[in-house]
């Protein structure tokens, strides 16, 4: 693999061009490089062949966690495929990255003289065509690359072509690939290791010193020699396979640091049982008795740790190692991702003022928006790249179904919501209009009623400060007029969160960077999508408090979010906004 670098004045990004050798036997299997050193948030490039010899194809994924990647549909930096080929039984792909260092997760370090690129291998899952595969099998191999980069870009003034790669000077083997799948891995040989270490060596040595008392001991410290060296093996191969697949850094999640801990502590363990032995005989020889010593009580209990110890750490290794993955029989179970939105009603352009006029609900952009909602995402689709069905529940789209700018009416409209979809569906997305705004907000929290403080109006625009929710409402009401107190004692916090888990910044510039690729392939101009502090002292904060405090105290599973969307009523830009909280859905969806 080869790469270089183009410093584009005119995006102000850094163009990378890639060009790849490798070989597929029969057809099959996939080879993945991304950028840094873990899966989660690394941009991956995912290249494989299609059963139908129809060429090399190449997509681009991105994953959280561990869990499997899905296809990028709509995100920056935009990727082009410039050339894949043939030559001596070897797979070439040329391919540009536009603007890559500007990706959001892990970085492409332009200027690095050692960046990591992971890579993974898999040689048995087929493609039937271009579009597939849509979810990628475990990996068979994996690692980490380093790449120069700093002097990958030199001095270029004009767009490099895609960089060459001397096959001549590669020793490249076909390999059987159905004999190869049946290699053990380093990590299979680490694994199966500790198994038989944890699963049958040390029982079977805790149950040899209760044989005959002639041969127990003798028996006893055998198997257990034989143990340990069983253990040490095991850890040395995993100790071993993390270092090279990236450095000390590598040695820093709980497996790994429980399976040291627990080498180390069977290591003093080993001194334990030799001190123990030896005066025990020194006793013997003394006294002829066999009353157990308190240097033994030690080495049994300690034993006892290593073996439960390890018991559990093998437990873990087998969930980590994918096993026994959760994800796979969550895909199974799962089969569609459920998102509820709702839309606001007529309200007062002046609260407070009747002569300042109103918007009907046919005046608000939020209703209108939620009236062109689709009901559903299908998989790997323009606004869904997971492989989750996206179903959109729109209960507010109706004649007369918005919902209504009342402060009592909101509070029992949310606690009815809860009630009914509070463990039933994954997100409730409310829609807000914030007339005069020519942007899009996703709001990352919301105040309790009762909160003095100056709001944010927008272009960061501060107010005098302010009592919450006193404006009046639709029928002229404020939220000192509700019945009854307020239901959210000291318990709850004064400032709830939307979507807990979630960074909501960064799912902002996700569904702004979607938006826009959009818009500029069709000459339209920017549009802005900003997280912003709260959702306000009037009916928008209210409602988005209201249904972020059912969720917190209730604990339903759904998450909530509150959006304001400008006023906008042409249908170009209503349009746009339904573009809007697809994508929206679509970026949530992949959290």
């Amino acid at each position: 693999m080869d790469v270089r670098i183009f410093k584009n004045e005119t995006t102000s990004g850094d163009d990378y061009y890639f060009t790849l050798a490798t070989a597929f036997g029969e057809q099959k299997g996939w080879l993945a490089i991304g950028s840094g050193t873990h899966m989660e948030d690394a941009l991956m490039f995912v290249i494989y062949p299609t059963i139908e010899n129809e060429g090399l194809f190449l997509t681009t994924r991105t994953t959280i966690k561990h869990y499997p990647p899905h296809i990028l549909q709509y995100a920056t930096p935009i990727v082009e495929v410039q050339e894949t080929k043939v030559e001596n039984l070897t797979n070439i792909m040329k391919w540009t990255c536009y603007g890559c260092n500007m990706w959001s997760g892990s970085k492409f370090d332009s200027s690095a003289e050692s960046q990591p690129f992971i890579f993974a291998r898999n040689y048995e899952q087929i493609a039937t065509s271009r579009n597939s595969p849509k979810v990628l099998q475990q990996h068979d191999v994996y690692g980490v690359l380093f790449f120069d980069l700093l002097h990958a870009n030199g001095d270029l003034k004009e767009q490099p072509a895609s960089p060459s790669i001397d096959l001549t000077s590669l020793d490249v083997e076909i390999a059987d690939i159905s004999d190869s799948t049946h290699k053990m891995t380093a990590h299979q040989a680490h694994g199966i290791i500790m198994c038989l270490a944890f699963g049958a060596i040390l029982p079977f040595g805790v149950l040899a010193i209760r044989w005959k008392p002639l041969a127990s001991f003798t028996k006893h410290w055998v198997i257990q020699l034989l143990f340990t060296v069983t253990e040490f093996l095991g850890a040395f191969i995993g100790w071993r396979k993390s270092i090279a697949n990236g450095g000390i850094r590598n040695l820093n999640d709980p497996h790994k640091i429980f399976g040291m801990v627990i080498t180390a502590v069977l290591s003093f363990q080993i001194f334990l049982g030799y001190l123990h032995h030896r005066q025990y005989l020194a006793k013997m020889r003394e006294t002829y008795s066999l009353a157990p010593l308190k240097l033994g009580k030690y080495h049994k209990y300690f034993g006892r740790c290593v073996f439960v110890g390890g018991a559990i750490n093998v437990c873990i290794g087998f969930r980590k190692g994918h096993h026994t993955p959760s994800y796979y029989c969550d895909e199974k179970k799962k089969s569609k991702y459920t998102v509820l939105v709702t839309g606001m009603g007529a309200f007062p352009k002046d609260p407070g003022n009747e002569a300042g006029g109103h918007y009907s609900e046919d005046n608000n952009a939020s209703h209108l928006i939620t009236k062109l909602l689709p009901s559903k995402l299908a998989p790997f689709s323009e606004y869904n790249s997971t492989a989750l069905e996206i179903e959109i529940l729109n209960p507010t789209s109706g004649p007369g179904c918005a919902v209504k700018s009342e402060y009592g009416y909101v509070r029992k409209y949310c606690k009815e919501l809860w009630e009914s979809y509070g463990n039933k569906i994954d997100f409730i997305i409310h829609l807000g209009m914030a007339d005069g705004w020519e942007w899009y907000t996703l709001e990352r929290s919301a105040w309790k009623e009762g909160t003095v403080k100056s709001v944010d109006e927008g272009n960061g625009r501060m107010s005098e400060p302010l009592e919450y929710y006193m404006p009046p409402d639709d029928v002229g009401e404020t939220s000192k007029d509700l019945s009854g107190p307020c239901p959210w004692g000291e318990t709850v916090p004064n400032q709830l969160w939307a979507v807990s888990g979630i960074d909501v910044d960064r799912i902002a510039q996700q569904t702004e960077q979607a938006l826009n690729l959009k818009s500029e392939r069709e000459g339209n101009g920017k549009i802005e999508v900003r997280p912003h502090p709260d959702a306000g002292n009037y009916i928008c904060g209210f409602i988005s408090y209201e249904s972020f405090a059912q969720a917190f105290v209730n604990r339903y599973s759904a998450k909530a979010i509150f959006c304001h969307v400008p006023g906008w009523q042409d249908e170009e830009r209503l349009e746009t906004g339904r573009d809007f909280v697809c994508h929206l859905i679509g970026q949530l969806a992949t959290q």
